[in-house]
């Protein structure tokens, strides 16, 4: 008897990404500010965080997009690590005398394959004209940028958080 195999696809907009890695200590408002005038974008906090649910409680991520339509390339800018308030606490969390000592909030990451990395930029295009070696070397122009690297996407498991829309 033959067997038969599927596979499946998903079509999301990764196979048209580019994600950058930065590795950087100043506030995500002033490193949108820094991009935005090196690379000549109009990057944008948008009216709405980035949210994600967890089982312990609810992390909102820094977000700030752009929409280049003169090279049909999109540019999304966030914070790979942000706090989540935990809104059960575990019961052996409690002190010597049953108190919790109120709401506990641990760090969490967007991609926890890349710990150290403070931001990703996401470069998503139609066409191939993502041309990130510039990009990246542009980034690492910035004298508050420790580093920026090009993330291979294949290695991420958590690849599916990157998906925005």
């Amino acid at each position: 008897m033959s067997t038969l195999k599927l596979e499946l696809t998903l079509d999301d907009d990764l196979d048209n990404s580019v994600v950058v890695a930065i590795h950087c200590s100043e506030p995500d408002f002033r490193m949108a500010y820094k991009i935005n005038q090196i690379l000549q974008l109009n990057l944008q906090r948008e009216t709405q965080d980035l949210e994600f649910v967890y089982a312990e409680g609810k992390a909102e991520y820094p977000f700030f997009y752009f929409d280049d339509w003169t090279h049909d390339r999109q540019f999304h800018l966030v914070a790979n690590s942000t706090e989540l308030l935990v809104d059960k606490p575990l019961a052996l969390s409690a002190d010597l005398f049953g108190e919790t000592g109120g709401p506990k909030a641990r760090k969490v990451h967007l991609l926890p394959e890349l710990k150290q990395a403070d931001y990703l930029l996401k470069i998503t295009s139609t066409k191939n004209n993502h041309s990130e070696n510039v990009i990246v070397s542009r980034i690492n122009e910035i004298a508050q940028v420790i580093t920026a690297y090009v993330v291979d996407l294949q290695s991420v498991k958590s690849k599916s958080n990157l998906i925005f829309e």
